[in-house]
């Protein structure tokens, strides 16, 4: 509470005296910024100080009316007090333990007493409980018997499936005996297969055509087998081998023939090595394709039959080339034949030039190699058919 008159300082100097030990305080300057409306408004005009010294003095009063102690105090009759509390809390709370511990105890007496009587009924309740037990276990030795004897039985019966387990094992190590056998067989099967079928692989990539009749080229000579076909005035060529390439041509173009399964329909060629011919299926007449030089009598009609010979072949090679681009249609051949020309030259030596005549005869030896390559090619496929249809079969 604030000091007196006469033993106080003035409220500017905001000086209290401590209700206990009677010194002077000075208010902690925060306390100056309470006003009075944190009161709600209440009357402070009978204060003989000014408005802020009837604040403190206000809030001190609250203070010392909402506790027992009285306020201001100073802080070291507040520490002596806080400890004075202490000490009188421990008193208390040691005071109410042993309240604690006497009520603890009369209620585990009234306890014992309550217990007496529960535990008579509770040996009654034992007692029928153990009689209950004695028939439960009667029925269980009752029944314990029937178990033993399902044991002996389940024993019989598992000695008998032992036995049809031992006779399992033992088919099953023959049948695995026979599995390894068989197994073992089937690798040397599948090896013999891979082998076939890489040697199949080997033959299908080898081209006996290409080996048998092999069409090449020399300068400006298409050639078979290394002879040439045609002859030129600074290369004059011997009729023996231009004789004897057109019989290898002509056995070369009645083997693809015959290896497509294909029948020319208005001449057949006659492979005769050097005396070759070609054949009119219609009126049977017959063509030479060979020559000599020493015909000369009759040599317009010679020309004349030796052209339409040619012609006649050029004709063959125009219908199996268009057989086989029917077969497949990505095959190509690479001179276009019409009539009696190839490539827009004439096959025909009457009337031609020799160069134009040997440049027909090489682009004509092209279009042979080309339906070699096509008629392989065909072949090929119709064999690997053939050995799917056979796979699927076995």
């Amino acid at each position: 509470r604030p000091g007196t008159p006469t033993g106080a300082a003035s409220i500017s100097s905001n000086v209290f005296v401590c209700v206990r030990c009677q010194k002077g305080m000075i208010v902690d300057s925060t306390l100056e910024e309470i006003d009075a409306s944190v009161f709600g408004g209440a009357d402070l005009s009978n204060r003989e100080m000014n408005s802020q010294s009837a604040v403190l003095t206000t809030l001190l009063e609250l203070a010392s009316d909402s506790s027992l102690i009285e306020h201001p105090l100073c802080n070291e009759c507040s520490q002596l007090l806080t400890f004075e509390l202490h000490k009188q809390l421990a008193e208390i709370e040691q005071e109410n333990d042993r309240y604690t511990q006497y009520y603890t105890q009369l209620n585990e007496n009234e306890k014992e007493s309550e217990d007496l009587d529960s535990i008579d009924q509770k040996i009654a309740q034992l007692e029928r409980t153990q009689e209950e037990l004695k028939e439960e276990l009667e029925k269980l030795r009752n029944e314990r018997g029937g178990v033993e004897q399902n044991i002996e039985q389940h024993t019989l019966q598992m000695k008998k499936t032992e036995l049809i387990e031992e006779r399992f094992w033992e088919t099953f190590n023959e049948f695995e005996g026979q599995f390894l056998e068989f197994r073992e067989e089937n690798s040397a099967v599948t090896e013999k297969k891979r082998t076939t079928h890489s040697h199949l692989e080997k033959l299908r990539s080898t081209n006996v055509y290409n080996d048998t009749f092999y069409i090449s080229r020399d300068g400006h000579f298409g050639t078979i087998n290394n002879l040439r076909i045609g002859s030129l005035p600074s290369q004059p060529v011997d009729w023996n081998e231009i004789n004897a390439a057109w019989g290898q041509t002509c056995l070369l173009l009645e083997t693809l023939a015959k290896k497509l399964q294909f029948e020319f329909s208005t001449y057949r060629v006659i492979p005769a090595g050097s005396y070759s011919k070609v054949e009119n299926v219609q009126d049977n007449s017959v063509y030479e394709l060979y020559g000599s030089r020493e015909i000369t009598l009759g040599k317009i009609l010679w020309y004349r039959r030796f052209d339409t010979a040619m012609v006649a072949f050029l004709g063959c090679v125009k219908e199996l080339a268009d057989y086989v681009c029917s077969l497949d249609s990505s095959i190509r051949i690479p001179f276009t034949i019409v009539r009696e020309k190839i490539g827009g030259l004439s096959i025909k030596k009457q009337f031609s030039s020799d160069e134009g005549w040997t440049r027909a005869l090489k682009l004509m030896l092209i279009n042979l190699k080309y339906l070699v390559a096509a008629t392989s090619k065909l072949a090929t496929r119709t064999s690997q058919n053939s050995v799917s249809s056979l796979s699927s079969i076995n």
